[in-house]
């Protein structure tokens, strides 16, 4: 019969956390976002570029008063900017095994998610017809309508726990 040694080299390594573990931390909050993100995320930029030397302007058009507005194009730009230089490799200079060790990490500003709360799902609101009748649209689900509302809404995108 051949016995099973456990080794106590890995005693000090810290185990996997458990679903108690879990639930016994607190969600921590999102704190105020770097400048420079919250810069980018209010500019929001879209780059177009030129495809032929003395191309028109793009045509831009408002198509309503909500604030719709439609960029035409046509052939001469594409979305997006162009590469900055393109050249070829020689084979010896690439190497096959070359890359980039990213180490994970949470963003300092970002808040963890450690469990999901059930929250009440929100109150309908029923559309009425001028008469005052209601009015009871489709809802485009069928079977049962067996959906759960979690709070807070980062889930299950920032949750350290799934379902």
């Amino acid at each position: 019969m051949v016995m099973q040694v456990k080794s106590n080299e890995n005693k000090n390594a810290e185990l996997p956390w458990n679903v108690d573990r879990f639930v016994s931390e607190d969600n921590t909050p999102d704190r105020d976002e770097p400048k420079d993100l919250e810069e980018l995320r209010v500019r929001s930029p879209r780059y177009i570029t030129a495809l032929k030397d003395g191309a028109a302007n793009p045509r831009l058009e408002q198509l309503d008063k909500e604030g719709t507005w439609m960029l035409e194009l046509g052939d001469d730009f594409m979305m997006g900017r162009s590469g900055r230089e393109m050249k070829m490799l020689p084979r010896a200079e690439v190497e096959r095994e070359t890359y980039a060790e990213i180490k994970p990490g949470i963003p300092k500003w970002s808040g963890i998610t450690y469990h999901t709360k059930v929250s009440s799902p929100q109150e309908k609101q029923l559309l009425t017809r001028i008469s005052g009748k209601k009015v009871i649209p489709h809802g485009y689900i069928f079977g049962d309508d067996d959906r759960q509302v979690y709070y807070p809404s980062g889930y299950p995108w920032r949750a350290a726990l799934g379902r």
